[in-house]
């Protein structure tokens, strides 16, 4: 069934720098990880703590992304973000790889990132 459209009226839209469309879109050549790139910049601004960061399970948690990313692969879809930079991931000290957070590689993003690292 097509989408039937968005609704009028005002509609939450999640911000997305323009330097993702003029840099990073042009060169993400993965579908996984452009689905990634757009849930977690969707779901960060949902947020409402000072500090915003996603799990994995975060990302799992969601059926119907995780039905939209198939037949992609979860974690290979957060690496590749990761290793192209949209995403920042850190472990918590004496933390399991279930708690590893994502972050926007944002100002407010590295901040988090290494207060992570310092251990904060």
């Amino acid at each position: 069934m097509p989408f039937s459209g968005f609704p009028a009226g005002k509609t939450r839209l999640p911000p997305i720098p323009a330097q993702f469309f003029a840099e990073l879109l042009p060169e993400i050549d993965h579908l996984g990880e452009l689905k990634v790139a757009l849930y977690a910049f969707w779901a960060l601004d949902r947020q409402e703590n000072a500090v915003r960061y996603l799990t994995r399970e975060d990302f799992a948690a969601d059926e119907r992304f995780v039905q939209g990313l198939a037949p992609f692969d979860l974690d290979d879809a957060l690496e590749r973000a990761v290793q192209r930079g949209i995403l920042l991931s850190a472990l918590p000290r004496g933390g399991s790889a279930e708690e590893r957070g994502f972050f926007l590689n944002s100002p407010r993003g590295r901040a988090a990132l290494q207060a992570v690292e310092e251990g904060k």
